[in-house]
């Protein structure tokens, strides 16, 4: 028989030849032991460290917007991260201005989203960041194009005035 010993304790609660175990976060180091019995009862044991390595989590800032000068436009980071809500609270910011610079920041729970607002007084192309950052201090990143372009002035108001610009004489 095979059994296992996965959290240290001592005690072989999981049977079988082959084991999984989920929900690990790292970085970390478990001891695993294995026990190993013939039909006399005659047992051994070995036993190794398994290695969890934190994964950075994957950040997702969205679709990249076209918009007009000035016109709000609403940001919302999404990540994904294998060990989920066992690396909360996450960290996030978002690069408002395409500096370099947090222009706003905050924590949530896996699975929340991280929003921000922004306008452009000018018309071009931003590409705006958004960054998360896991309770174990690995962060991803991902950025969005926002394209601004300039109204057309609307002359649909426009009439002249005088309603005659001269007399039927042409003079």
């Amino acid at each position: 028989t095979f059994a296992w010993d996965l959290d240290g304790d001592g005690v072989f609660e999981t049977p079988g030849e082959t084991s999984t175990f989920a929900g690990l976060d790292g970085p970390a180091s478990h001891p695993v032991t294995l026990q190993v019995c013939d039909p006399d009862a005659a047992c051994n044991t070995d036993a190794t460290t398994v290695d969890v390595t934190n994964v950075a989590p994957t950040a997702q800032a969205g679709a990249d917007v076209t918009t007009y000068r000035n016109a709000p436009v609403s940001l919302a980071g999404t990540w994904t991260d294998p060990a989920a809500s066992l690396d909360d609270p996450y960290a996030w910011t978002w690069d408002l201005a395409g500096d370099g610079t947090a222009d706003a920041s905050g924590s949530a729970a896996y699975g929340e989203t991280a929003t921000a607002a922004a306008a452009f007084a000018t018309e071009g192309v931003y590409n705006l960041t958004f960054a998360v950052t896991d309770a174990d201090g690995a962060s991803g990143q991902d950025s969005v194009r926002i394209t601004v372009l300039n109204h057309a002035p609307d002359c649909s108001a426009a009439a002249a005035s005088p309603a005659l610009l001269w007399p039927p004489n042409n003079k």
